[in-house]
């Protein structure tokens, strides 16, 4: 059997005036085939460019100090099938309540306050 998938990706950000503040919006899609090979990735979900579904990200990112950011980030993810970040096994669709060997969440929502240091 052939299979494919795909995935976009689209977002837009805002730079205030004070050049030291930003804001951004992100949307990613992901097909029912759709993987990356993203394996490194150590996301507790799975990285937003894995998701076989939709995932929203909203984040406001702030310069403290020359190599100092904050970051306020928010991403609600809607999964439509299993498997999302990994390539073991068949997607199933999630509307249906298949029986899968591993967690399988219809969405989630994930806050992150971070620093980031440049060095």
């Amino acid at each position: 059997k052939s299979r494919s998938g795909d995935m976009y990706y689209v977002g837009a950000r805002y730079n205030f005036n004070n050049e030291a503040t930003k804001i951004g919006l992100e949307f990613n899609h992901g097909s029912k085939y759709w993987f990356n090979f993203a394996l490194a990735e150590d996301d507790i979900l799975s990285p937003k460019t894995s998701t076989r579904g939709d995932v929203w990200e909203l984040y406001l990112t702030h310069r403290i100090a020359r190599r100092f950011i904050l970051k306020l980030d928010y991403m609600k993810y809607d999964f439509s099938n299993s498997g999302s970040g990994w390539h073991m096994g068949a997607p199933k669709d999630l509307d249906s309540t298949p029986i899968l060997g591993f967690p399988s969440p219809t969405e989630a929502d994930r806050f992150l306050l971070g620093l980031q240091a440049r060095f």
